[in-house]
């Protein structure tokens, strides 16, 4: 039986839709590189979209079930078809797609996490995935094999937290700056000017932005515009007025916050909004 963190549970079973998804903390040695763990189990009679738009995580899907198709919005010919793929920073929305079954675990990680666990690779994966044959080698088949036939929710994420913290005696860590910037863009949700961090790690905005770009593939500036439009995603469907969400969100106005949802999430905020609150899983695209 595991000792780790509690599981929390949600099902649904319906004659056209049925999913069941699992939630955990991850181990504590992964504390700040790892968000946390969603299992998931769906089956969809007719085909699902939905729209994935920027944040601050990558997410690492590790799937024992079907392929799914991950294309950007508006440009279906550049899509791929995938199974088990890190997703890297995005600064723009895509588009997944599937129907049947589906099944896997996903790792939401931070920053941090994406660049000190797959070292140069979290920069390769930005606004891209990254096959996880291509991270691990062989090891990926294995480890899709093991977390498809372990008994339970908990054991699969057991078996991906020992996966990940063997991964940290191996890797190594950004420099002390790079990491301080990370942390200060994500608390502030985008609001720190960039120039302050470069000030605070004695270094000049251009070399700061290099090296964050070497660790994550976006610069500086573009972490903290998705920072900002995250959290403006998370407030949305409690916000009283749109005007109300720009200045809690630090847009100059509704205007401002307007123009980045068409560039990062290719619509409106009124009509993401409506599209959340239809209920299901994500964002119906």
């Amino acid at each position: 039986m595991s000792g780790g963190p509690p599981i929390a549970l949600r099902r649904h079973d319906g004659p056209e839709h049925r999913f069941e998804i699992a939630t955990r903390a991850p181990a504590a040695a992964l504390a700040g590189l790892v968000r946390g763990y969603v299992g998931y189990t769906e089956h969809a009679a007719h085909a699902v979209r939905r729209l994935q738009v920027p944040f601050t995580g990558l997410p690492l899907i590790i799937s024992f079930g079907p392929v799914i198709d991950v294309a950007p919005t508006g440009a279906p010919e550049r899509g791929r078809r995938v199974t088990s793929f890190l997703a890297g920073l995005h600064d723009h929305a895509v588009v997944t797609a599937y129907a049947g079954p589906q099944a896997g675990v996903q790792a939401d990680l931070t920053p941090l996490g994406a660049a000190v666990l797959f070292s140069g690779q979290a920069a390769e994966a930005a606004n891209h995935v990254v096959d996880l044959a291509d991270l691990l080698g062989a090891e990926a088949g294995r480890l899709e094999e093991r977390l498809a036939l372990s008994p339970d929710w908990a054991a699969r994420f057991d078996l991906l937290d020992g996966v990940l913290t063997a991964r940290l005696a191996a890797t190594r860590r950004p420099a002390p700056a790079v990491r301080h910037a990370l942390a200060r863009i994500l608390s502030s949700h985008g609001a720190v000017p960039i120039a302050r961090l470069a000030d605070e790690a004695g270094w000049s905005r251009k070399h700061l932005a290099s090296r964050v770009r070497a660790e994550l593939g976006l610069a500086p500036k573009t972490l903290a515009r998705i920072a900002r439009f995250e959290r403006a995603v998370g407030l949305i469907g409690a916000a009283t007025s749109l005007a109300d969400l720009a200045a809690a969100c630090g847009y100059a106005d509704q205007a401002h916050l307007g123009h980045e949802f068409r560039a990062l999430a290719g619509t409106t905020p009124g009509a993401y909004a409506a599209a959340l609150g239809t209920g299901g899983l994500g964002v119906a695209a």
